[in-house]
């Protein structure tokens, strides 16, 4: 991970090293305080190797005593989105689905 956003309590976008995509990751629930939390941290919950919305991979806050949230999805951005983060402005995401 480079660097990250969040986007309000259920979202952040992610940027990773060697990639001109960010990555919107949403979580399954609510994390009060990711919108002012100074470190986050991904978990491989399954221990693949991987960060991905199957399995029990999570976000957590700091060190993790705020708890986590289980990654209820990832997408990666178009170029012109992360552009657009890029240069500070917002980005269009989609409501989270209640299905």
């Amino acid at each position: 991970m480079a660097d990250w956003e969040p986007l309000g309590d259920r979202a952040v976008v992610i940027w990773t090293k060697h990639s001109l995509r960010a990555s919107l990751v949403r979580l399954a629930r609510p994390l009060p305080g990711l919108t002012s939390a100074a470190v986050i941290t991904l978990i491989d919950g399954d221990g693949d190797r991987l960060i991905s919305p199957c399995g029990d991979d999570s976000l957590t806050l700091g060190d993790g005593k705020a708890g986590t949230a289980r990654i209820a999805s990832i997408r990666r951005l178009s170029a012109r989105q992360t552009a657009a983060l890029d240069r500070g402005g917002p980005i269009q995401v989609p409501a989270l689905s209640s299905t």
